[in-house]
Order: structure tokens, then C-alpha cells, then sequence
């Protein structure tokens, strides 16, 4: 594979990482998500998006987008679904962090300066904890 990556994740403790182009010679958009298998050396989904991709986080049943003003939640499985979309404030440097635990939680900044936003998700409902 030819071209630069802009920057990867992991999925959890598999032969699967998310990768986004970028850098000096890129090869893909920067508003696409690949998800590359080692194994099979070669992409197995693909998310596009309509705005720049900042950030990506997963764990091994989620895929968390971050761009400018809104973050997406995705399952991880055979045939990805959307689960959430989360408008946020403005996130120039794509902050985000999700929990790789039992529950899934997901930080974000939040409206106001200085504040957070937490989701914690059971399965597949998300609630808003805290703001």
C-alpha cells in the first residue's frame, strides 16, 4: 500500500485497525475510515463522511468517528450499522475517548467550556449521563 496515514486505531487485541489517510502523499480522502485486516492485507469496510475525519476510537463491538461538530457511533460487526450521532461543539482537534471495558463509555468535550459530556451505553441504547 502506497500513501500516508494520517493516523490509526487499534481494534481491540485483533489483526483489525482503523486507519485515516493524511500526511505528505495520501493515498485515500481524509473523511474515510478504513478498517484494514493484516491478515488478509487488505480492506475490509469502509465509512465515508461528508466532513474531515480528526479522530478515531475503538473497542472490539464499536467505531467512534470525531469530526468538527459531530461524532458518530458505529457497530463493529459483519455489516456495520449506525447506532448514534452526536452533534458536540466545536472540536478542532478531535477530542474523544472510549472505554474498552464491560460498559461502554464515551467522552467528549462538552457544550460549555471546561465541561464533559459522558455517554454510557448497555448494549445497544446509549444514555446521556452527565453534561
Amino acid at each position: 500500500m502506497i500513501g500516508s496515514v494520517g493516523f490509526c486505531e487499534l481494534v481491540y487485541r485483533s489483526n483489525l485497525f482503523a486507519m485515516v489517510s493524511g500526511g505528505s502523499r495520501p493515498k485515500y480522502a481524509d473523511n474515510a475510515i478504513l478498517i484494514y485486516d493484516d491478515l488478509k492485507h487488505k480492506g475490509v469496510i469502509e465509512f465515508t463522511f461528508s466532513q474531515p475525519v480528526l479522530s478515531v476510537r475503538c473497542r472490539r463491538d464499536r467505531v467512534v468517528s470525531v469530526h468538527m461538530s459531530e461524532i458518530h457511533v458505529f457497530s463493529m460487526c459483519d455489516r456495520p450499522q449506525k447506532l448514534l450521532t452526536i452533534p458536540t461543539r466545536h472540536n478542532p482537534l478531535g477530542l474523544c475517548e472510549l472505554s474498552v471495558g464491560v460498559s461502554s463509555i464515551l467522552v467528549f468535550p462538552g457544550t460549555r467550556i471546561g465541561s464533559l459530556h459522558i455517554v454510557v451505553s448497555s448494549l445497544l441504547t446509549f444514555l446521556l449521563v452527565l453534561t
